[in-house]
């Protein structure tokens, strides 16, 4: 198969069959808010063990650990066994968090609800969108841990973020980006502020203008116009 591209902190899903157990199991972290590196008999590793967050039959949920450079092999070890190893190598590789099933962002209004087609976005109003696969070596990470209220901190400038859309020739404004307090070290949260005149579904891309100048999927926000 051809190489799988990861970035280092990264979260991904492995696919397949006999993964894991017959029922899913969802990690949660420990008391020093950390995810464990084995789950359910499942362990993924290239030289360390990366954490794990969830394992069921057809997919296990990791993050990749920060260590990992260039290029390799990943085992699975499941309970019926190690399956063969995976090519893998490392590149920046922008994806915004999702609805399962859709394009549409797994984002929150500037209220903190859902953006939904019932719940949109007012005109000119800020959303957050929760990115993984950035390029993080400017900061400091730990493997699996989940973000403090601390460490939020908005790193715009200094990892090079940019917001943008089809639909509109400039950049639109972001805010912050930077940890998001509770989530897993790696994953990004971007407040981004709408047009004063949104469609109903805006289409947004987060693209990381330092180093390679990546650019991340393409997801709709919800707007209320």
């Amino acid at each position: 198969t051809a190489d799988s591209i990861l970035q280092p902190g990264e979260i991904v899903s492995l696919f397949g069959a006999g993964l894991g157990p017959p029922i899913g199991v969802t990690a949660m972290p420990d008391s020093n808010g950390r995810y464990p590196t084995q789950l359910a008999g499942v362990i993924v590793y290239r030289v360390s063990a990366a954490p794990s967050l969830f394992a069921g039959p057809g997919q296990i949920n990791l993050q990749v650990p920060f260590e990992f450079s260039g290029a390799g092999y990943m085992t699975v070890v499941t309970p019926n066994g190690a399956l063969p190893p995976i090519p893998i190598s490392s590149s920046p590789s922008i994806g915004v968090f999702q609805q399962s099933g859709t394009n549409y962002a797994a984002a929150l209004n500037q209220d903190g609800t859902a953006n939904s087609a019932a719940n949109p976005a007012a005109p000119g109003s800020i959303v957050s969108l929760f990115v993984t696969g950035l390029d993080l070596s400017l900061t400091a990470n730990t493997d699996g841990a989940l973000w403090k209220l601390s460490d939020a901190e908005d790193l715009t400038e200094a990892l090079g973020i940019e917001v943008g859309s089809v639909l509109y020739p400039a950049t639109l404004p972001a805010l912050y980006a930077g940890p998001a307090p509770g989530l897993i070290d790696g994953v990004i949260q971007i407040n981004g502020k709408l047009p004063s005149s949104p469609p109903n579904l805006l289409p947004l891309t987060v693209r990381q203008s330092r180093g390679t100048g990546t650019e991340s999927n393409t997801v709709q926000v919800y707007g209320a116009n």
